[in-house]
């Protein structure tokens, strides 16, 4: 091929291209975040409000399991330890997560920093 020909389809193209894209626009594109995830303290805020019935859901579980396996112990001292310690980490566990938010504002407090947590 010979290269008026190559210059010629390329010179084609470009011209195209150049009537083809006409002048340009901006297309306006909204946030597809949420504003619950707008920052740190509201994602934490966020998933702190599905943790809690989440908490509450396990420690039913870890109640009825760690009960359930004292009950079929039969006398197994080893069976009754392990139902104990499933149900006193049940217990902890909870106490510790019902008790978060408060330890939370009393910290902030005594370090003079914002609490941002509401309570919802």
């Amino acid at each position: 091929m010979p290269m008026k020909k190559i210059f010629s389809i390329l010179a084609l193209i470009s011209s195209a291209f150049i009537i083809v894209a006409g002048p340009a626009s901006a297309v306006v594109i909204e946030n597809p975040v949420d504003q619950r995830f707008g920052d740190i303290s509201s994602i934490i805020s966020t998933l702190s409000a599905f943790i809690a019935p989440l908490a509450v859901f396990v420690f039913l579980i870890m109640i009825i399991y760690g009960g359930f396996t004292k009950l079929t112990a039969a006398g197994d001292a080893e069976k009754e330890a392990k139902a104990m310690k499933i149900l006193q980490a049940g217990i902890i566990g909870f106490v510790i997560i019902v008790l978060a938010p408060l330890i939370v504002s009393i910290v902030s407090t005594l370090l003079g920093a914002e609490s941002q947590i509401t309570g919802n």
